[in-house]
């Protein structure tokens, strides 16, 4: 035998936390001697290994195991690439954060309404898209000669008719949906098991307890469907509107109208089905049978949008300028730009409302840091923050790209106005030659939509935010009142009239603990800064509607949006390039899958093409090597989960079996079980589900944390009549140790903490038989 595989006796279950820490790191040992003696290679339980096949450094029926999920969500190269869909997680995310409802019809519109936001955070994508390849490239730059000679083998469409252009353009979003599906496609578990629960969550209800909460959904299948047929839709309708208004002949118009007609059928379908809880709401009871109709929504679509493209490249298209080239925008798409700006807010500001109507802000007051964050708005905060990443990309790249084919402009006045001053240059005879050469091959106006311009502003704006509360957070760090450090120094037993470097040790300590505590108040500062890109939206919109001449260069909107445009296009290719990046190295991306860690342990809800759910995977998974390990009697496992997974180890711990629990422990450190995830997300990890939690472990469960850790915290305080929480004295001595200053565990220092060991030596005494 090369190594121990035995599973009866003590066995210590280390569960990492984000960034996919490897098995080596916890336990302690050489890579090349660690060994995997369950799972996969994905996610896998591994223990040290030693020449004879004993586990030297335990003793007797000791095991120590570590359980690597950092696959799960950082192994494979293509998971980089998820970084470009982060506003379709997000959306996803929101579902998760929907506080317990008091009123079940205004839970299930809360749910509702987040489908139809994320069905829009699509289409958004795909008008992104759109603009890019359609609009800027083969509407408004190949007929420029200047412009065109910057798009390389596309600037070859340049003699081709509008129509053929746009059926061109439009052949990489269509790509584009077909990659999303087969991502969509992936998922970690196997098809089958019973339906998952509602959507929606009763107060007081314990959904991760219910046995099928982590069974795969069909309704996910069926909602990815309506998702795909919805871009296509969208896309074919885009395609048709040229042909539809300015093509040659009444046969052409007429084939292109009723092929439109038929898009926007299909779309609106697609919509209705969105809104659909029974259909497509996660744990919706839609009988089987409507499966396979659905599912050949897509081919129809894709078929339909095929069609669209071969009739808008046959149908000969006039200008709405006549002959002469005049700089124009793609037909109906900025009409469909803020259409859905519009359909968005008014989305938004429903699922406020839907949300309000449940009086969130008392869930969770009669239990000290409990309060839920952002006073029960988390969900229409967080759904806020994606449609305001989702519009950040889509301006960033195509304001980037604009700027990369020509000079982007607001309106097609300025356009013509600035395009015509160039030709008049080019043509003028007593020009000198290289001012012509030069009015000649300058940069050409390129037309975006004027929310673009809004966006670019808000970024601006949203910058001089983020810097006002750093400065705000700095100087509030900085105060230490004297009342404090005096009580951290009683705690080393010194005092303020102590010889130095005591107290100036203690006040660097007490800064450290301070700048820790503003996790507590992330949700306001999102708040803060999401409330004020939005009122920078809505006050650009009612300038734009109610001005007399809203896109004037004098208006502060628009001049702050100069440096804004050049801030946000290249903050969007930043992130273009990050995810490259990863996708080529495995170390960034497993850095990167750091957002799929934290965004993917719940599974799809609301949008069908995020990244897989990792939790579908990992608590089973945990479940059947629990199982396992405790088969007999004085078998004992302590669950020892640090940070994320903590937050595993308390799912796991709501779906044992009464047998394996009875000789489960728990042991958690840096855990953000109550500080985030049970103010973020209520209805899953509230006071009900931890209280659960501890009655289920009880009196097995210690919770280890410290003063300076910004991630992890306590769980009970004042309620812990169980003894779960254990404050650890950091720094173990107020000396300096590290750079002049104490060594503080901060987050990621409690296995170099001998307390780790003492409890986990208590908790399987705890379950051990006596």
């Amino acid at each position: 035998m090369d190594i121990d595989e035995t599973v009866h006796g003590i066995t210590e279950l280390r569960v990492h936390g984000v960034s996919g820490t490897p098995p080596a790191s916890m336990l302690g040992h050489p890579e090349s001697l660690v060994r995997r003696v369950a799972g996969t290679k994905t996610a896998g339980f591994h223990r040290r290994w030693y020449p004879g096949g004993t586990t030297a450094d335990e003793p007797d029926h000791r095991h120590l195991e570590a359980y690597g999920w950092g696959g799960l969500t950082s192994g494979s190269g293509s998971r980089a690439l998820w970084m470009l869909l982060l506003p379709f997680t997000l959306v996803n995310l929101a579902h998760w954060m929907l506080p317990p409802h008091r009123k079940s019809r205004l839970g299930a519109a809360s749910v509702t309404l987040l489908r139809l936001l994320g069905l829009t955070l699509t289409l958004t994508v795909m008008l992104a898209v759109a603009e890019m390849t359609m609009d800027l490239a083969a509407w408004q730059c190949a007929p420029m000669q200047a412009c065109a000679s910057r798009m390389g083998f596309f600037g070859g469409t340049a003699g081709w008719s509008p129509g053929e252009r746009t059926a061109t353009g439009a052949v990489l979003p269509g790509l584009l949906i077909i990659l999303l599906w087969y991502l969509g496609r992936s998922h970690v578990v196997a098809e089958g098991g019973d339906t998952p629960p509602e959507p929606s969550v009763a107060l007081g209800s314990i959904p991760l307890a219910e046995q099928t909460f982590w069974h795969r959904d069909l309704s996910t299948r069926r909602l990815r469907a309506t998702h795909i047929t919805a871009w296509a839709c969208g896309l074919g309708l885009l395609t048709l509107v040229g042909p539809a208004r300015y093509g040659v002949g009444d046969q052409a118009r007429l084939v292109a109208r009723l092929l439109l007609g038929v898009d926007a059928a299909l779309l609106a379908l697609a919509v209705a089905l969105v809104m659909s809880n029974v259909v497509t709401g996660r744990g919706g009871p839609a009988p089987t049978n409507l499966d396979r109709p659905l599912r050949l929504l897509r081919p129809v679509a894709l078929a339909l949008l095929a069609a669209s493209l071969v009739v808008t490249a046959l149908v000969g298209q006039r200008s709405a300028y006549g002959t002469t080239f005049h700089p124009t925008h793609l037909p109906g798409l900025h009409v469909f730009v803020s259409v859905m700006l519009a359909v968005q807010a008014l989305l938004l500001l429903l699922l406020t409302l839907s949300v309000a109507g449940q009086q969130p802000w008392k869930v969770g007051q009669a239990h000290p840091g409990y309060r839920v964050a952002a006073a029960g708005f988390a969900a229409p905060l967080t759904a806020a923050l994606s449609w305001l990443v989702a519009g950040a990309l889509s301006t960033g790249l195509g304001l980037w790209f604009a700027r990369f084919l020509g000079q982007p402009t607001a309106t097609t006045y300025s356009a013509t106005t600035e395009y015509r001053r160039l030709q008049n240059i080019a043509a003028n005879a007593s020009a000198d030659f290289a001012t012509r050469v030069h009015a000649a091959t300058d940069s050409q106006p390129l037309i975006l939509p004027p929310a673009y311009f809004w966006a670019s502003t808000a970024a601006v704006i949203v910058l001089g935010a983020l810097l006002i509360v750093a400065a705000v957070v700095t100087w509030r760090v900085k105060l230490r009142p004297s009342a404090e450090v005096d009580a951290l120094l009683a705690q080393y037993g010194l005092s303020a009239t102590s010889p130095e470097p005591g107290p100036a040790l203690g006040r660097w300590v007490l800064g450290r603990r301070r700048l820790a505590r503003i996790t507590d108040y992330v949700d306001r500062i999102l708040t803060a800064i999401a409330a004020t890109a939005c009122l920078v939206m809505l006050l650009g919109a009612l300038q734009f509607v109610f001005a007399s001449d809203p896109l004037n260069l004098s208006s502060v909107f628009v001049a702050l949006s100069v440096p804004g445009i050049v801030l946000i296009a290249s903050a969007a290719a930043g992130v273009v390039g990050l995810a490259f990046w990863a996708f080529r190295d495995p170390e960034i991306r497993r850095y990167v899958g750091i957002i799929w860690d934290i965004a993917t342990f719940l599974p799809r809800a609301n949008h069908p093409l995020t990244p897989p759910c990792y939790g579908e995977h990992a608590v089973p998974q945990l479940i059947e090597r629990i199982g396992q390990l405790t088969t007999r009697d004085g078998d004992v496992v302590v669950l020892s989960g640090h940070s994320q997974g903590s937050v595993i180890a308390a799912a796991v711990m709501l779906q044992l079996d009464p047998t394996s629990r009875s000789r489960t422990g728990l042991l958690t450190y840096g855990s953000p079980l109550r500080r985030l995830y049970a103010r973020f997300f209520p209805a899953y990890f509230g006071w009900t589900t931890l209280d659960d939690v501890r009655t289920r472990t009880a009196p097995c469960w210690r919770n280890l944390w410290v003063p300076s850790d910004p991630i992890g915290g306590w769980q009970f305080a004042n309620d812990d009549n169980a003894g779960v929480d254990r404050a650890l004295l950091d720094p173990e001595h107020l000396v300096a140790a590290k750079g002049g200053h104490p060594l503080l565990v901060i987050h990621s220092g409690y296995f170099d903490r001998p307390e780790l060991g003492v409890n986990t030596n208590e908790i399987a005494a705890c379950r051990s038989p006596q």
